[in-house]
């Protein structure tokens, strides 16, 4: 476990392309405002991929949905998905939330400027 994405830094703060990493996951697909697609860049006995989908409810709210997604490479690969569970429970549950929090911060910033 481990590989490229451990030691490269962002392209950009804020533009982001296909081919782009962010940390250990590469951009390969992107709708501005609407999704956006991540592969997971580290080894690991599997291929993974992670989607955030925005979708406007109002005005000035729009709901986060995000899925991950995992193909195991045989039975290690099994084994390891199942022994993150616990910890990908955690991270997707509040990653939506953080998300949210980064927004609305950045939202109130801009609104009085």
């Amino acid at each position: 476990v481990g590989g490229p994405g451990l030691v490269r830094g962002r392209r950009h703060a804020t533009d982001v392309r296909i081919g782009d990493r962010i940390d250990s996951w590469e951009v390969v697909g992107i709708t501005p405002e609407s999704n956006l697609t991540l592969a997971f860049g580290m080894r690991a006995p599997g291929a993974g991929v992670m989607e955030f989908a925005l979708e406007p409810i109002t005005d000035n709210k729009t709901k986060i949905t995000v899925h991950a997604y995992w193909h195991p490479a045989g039975v290690w690969g099994l084994l390891y998905w199942t022994a993150m569970i616990p910890l990908h429970s955690l991270i997707f549950n509040a990653l939506p939330k953080k998300i949210a929090q980064r927004a609305e911060k950045l939202a109130s910033k801009a609104s009085v400027n």
